[in-house]
């Protein structure tokens, strides 16, 4: 558990100011009045508020006349934010849990919660003041009652002790809370502090209404100018756009009517006879061209063909006789040699028949001619055949002679009277689209063809062009006109005057300020209403706090008394009779050897046995020349041999009270400037070593050098 930082709003001299501290042991080095021993008392006054009035005058601000301040604690972790604050007599105190922002120990002591220690013990053990004094206060009733039990003296009385505070608390309060003194001014506060809020929050919610209201009207005033400014700006924005969008439906009606003339001019530069050409009329002189074209192709063709068939039947007659008596020739000629054949093949077959028959009545006759005879057979049948074969070649051939001399000078005839007639034909159509397209040049006052079509796809392609861009033109000018007619409805009248709109200007932006300024001052101006109704009424019944405040005041401070006389007593009643035997007989003599281990330690074994009576004084028993030792007052001390004893008194206590291993934060103002360095060196390697978080308050520089010089790790702040 350690404080991580300390912030003072109002205390003291203090203003505005915060202290960082560290987990372990931090250094807070300042000069004189530079804040270090009000920056302690900051830091009692958050978690135990003030002890009395005396207290809280001391530390109320200087020029605020209100304490004010807060701590974050750490606790294993989880971080904790303690506000207090204290106007007059009255102390308000939050303790926030960082994690979830909830407030938490809600009517609880916050050094109690944390520290585990009531304010006295807290004074009396780990808070060193510089103002307390480094010895133990025994002289109120519940310190003196603490100071035995955790004394080795066993010569006070605790019964004697338990009827004085029994008797001294039944006064302040009953047992069943129902009399006593403490009861009685209970009430009375309880209905003054509610007739005192009651009119403190009239009074404060007056005030801040008051100051809420002339906040708002100067606010309002503000906003409505920064409203007129950017409307302003809207308005001339608006209306550049407007003359901008006008200018171009100008340009868009400009340009299409330019479009438009030239788009007529061309169609009249180019209109002849009353005529403009368009795209009919030129297909129609396509086709006529290009039906032209194909009849002069195939008239050409016919042409062509007819002088190739008549140049081939001349050379026909002329060649046909020359042939003809040719074929008569050679006709005769294989006339003969067929019938030469066929009288050759006729003997042969006489022959063949006579040789087989003799053939056969050798072979009967068992005659051995027969087979010359056989041989002749065979000889006549071979001669036989071979004259058919012949004759039949003769015939053929005659066949072909016959077959040739057919008359070719006919079929080139036949081809001609074929042909004539689709040349005619050809002939005729051509000159049918020639006059076709004569008629059609003439329409547009053209004499040829040729000049008629080039020029006509030229005027089209240029009227095509012409006709897309009127057309593209157009629509762009009735989609501006258009525009322009649905915005101008409650559009501002132009008075031609200059706009000027400020460097860097954003219409987005400025449109999103204008609706925010808009709204904001809707919301300024109810709020304003409300606070005028609300301050009109509170001016009618509010009541002056003044004199509740004084007999309030009045009876805080007999209450203070009261309650803290009370809770001395309690204290001290219920500490003596549960713990008088039971800390005498355990907890005396361990506080006394762990003090004399600490005062062991800082002296370097010098004074290790200390002793402590029922006021806190210390006692020591150094030892004699022969080994004994000897037992002396704390006057045989010196100054700085007594404050470290004193200190090792308090740690101890606070030992044995929270545990070695669980020692709340530590401070010391000016608490070693009598010690000297050794054992100074060795006293901050103890409160080091001890795990607490530890804050020494000092003007001098020592403190830290002899840190570094023992390598002990420290936070160091420098104040002034």
């Amino acid at each position: 558990m350690y404080i991580e930082s300390v912030y003072a709003v109002s205390f003291g001299s203090l203003k505005n100011v915060s202290l960082d501290l560290t987990s372990g042991m931090n250094i807070v080095e300042g000069r004189n009045e530079s804040g270090k021993s009000t920056f302690g008392e900051l830091i009692r006054f958050i978690f135990y508020g003030f002890s009395g009035k005396a207290d809280r005058e001391n530390h109320l601000s200087f020029s605020t006349g209100i304490a004010e301040g807060s701590a974050i604690i750490n606790c294993g972790g989880k971080r904790y934010r303690i506000e207090r604050r204290c106007v007059g007599a009255k102390d308000s105190l939050s303790v926030i849990d960082l994690d979830d922002g909830s407030s938490c120990f809600a009517g609880k002591v916050p050094g109690e919660v944390f520290f585990r220690l009531p304010a006295k013990l807290f004074t009396s053990t780990v808070f060193v003041g510089q103002t307390a004094g480094r010895r133990i206060d025994g002289r109120e009733t519940s310190e003196a009652v603490e100071n035995l039990l955790f004394s080795a003296d066993e010569s006070v009385s605790a019964k004697k002790s338990l009827q004085i505070l029994d008797k001294g608390r039944v006064s302040l309060l009953h047992k069943n809370g129902k009399g006593g003194r403490l009861y009685t001014v209970d009430g009375e506060i309880g209905k003054l502090k509610e007739d005192f809020e009651a009119a403190s929050r009239s009074n404060g919610e007056m005030i801040s209404l008051r100051g809420s209201t002339a906040e708002l009207s100067e606010r309002l005033e503000t906003e409505q100018r920064q409203s007129e400014t950017i409307n302003k700006n809207l308005a001339g924005h608006r209306m550049l756009e407007i003359r901008a969008r006008r200018k171009r439906l100008e340009d868009a009606e400009r340009d299409y009517r330019e479009i438009v003339a030239e788009a007529d001019a061309f169609r009249k530069e180019n209109t002849r006879n009353g005529f403009f050409p368009d795209r009919e009329y030129a297909r129609q002189l396509e086709e006529c061209a290009g039906a032209i074209a194909n009849a002069e192709a195939r008239r050409k063709e016919a042409d062509s063909l007819l002088k190739k068939l008549e140049r081939e039947r001349d050379a026909a007659v002329a060649d046909r006789d020359s042939a003809e008596k040719k074929r008569n020739a050679e006709k005769s000629a294989l006339g003969a040699k067929k019938a030469t054949a066929i009288a050759a093949a006729g003997v042969c077959i006489l022959f063949f028949i006579i040789a087989a028959a003799a053939t056969v009545l050798m072979f009967l006759g068992k005659s051995e001619l027969w087979i010359l005879l056989a041989a002749v057979s065979l000889l006549s049948f071979a001669g036989m055949v071979t004259g058919f074969v012949f004759s039949g070649r003769i015939s053929g051939r005659l066949k072909e002679l016959a077959g040739v001399g057919s008359d070719p000078v006919g079929m080139f005839s036949a081809q001609l009277e074929l042909i004539r007639p689709q040349f005619d034909r050809a002939t005729e159509e051509r000159d049918k689209y020639r006059g076709t397209l004569d008629t059609l040049c003439r329409k547009w006052g053209m004499q040829t063809t040729s000049t008629a079509l080039n020029e006509l796809r030229e005027v089209l392609k240029r009227d095509e062009k012409l006709t897309e861009e009127v057309e593209k033109r157009r629509v762009a000018y009735v989609g501006l006109k258009t525009e322009d007619e649905e915005l101008s409805r409650g559009e501002p009248e132009d008075d031609g005057s200059e706009i000027t709109l400020p460097a860097g200007f954003d219409f987005k932006d400025a449109t999103r300020k204008a609706q925010f300024l808009s709204a904001k001052l809707k919301l300024d101006a109810e709020a304003l209403k409300r606070n005028e109704l609300r301050l009109a009424a509170l001016e009618a019944s509010v009541r002056e706090p003044a004199e509740i405040a004084e007999r309030l005041t009045a009876l805080e401070y007999e209450r203070e008394a009261l309650e803290e006389q009370y809770r001395a007593y309690v204290l001290a009643f219920d500490s003596l009779n549960s713990a008088s035997e039971k800390m005498r007989g355990e907890i005396a003599p361990r506080l006394t050897e762990m003090s004399g281990k600490l005062m062991g330690a800082v002296t370097h074994g010098k004074y290790d046995e200390l002793g402590v009576d029922s006021g806190f004084s210390l006692s020591f028993r150094p030892e004699t020349g022969n080994g004994g030792r000897i037992t002396k007052g704390e006057e045989f001390m010196s100054a700085g041999t007594s404050d470290a004893a004193y200190v090792s008194l308090r740690l101890a206590l606070a030992m044995l009270i929270c545990g070695e291993d669980r020692l709340p934060p530590m401070f010391f103002d000016e608490s070693f400037s009598r010690i000297d360095d050794t054992r100074l060196a060795a006293m901050l390697k103890i409160l080091s070593a001890s795990g607490a978080q530890t804050v020494i308050f000092t003007s001098l520089d020592r403190e830290k050098e002899i840190a570094d010089r023992e390598s002990i790790d420290c936070g160091y702040v420098r104040l002034g």
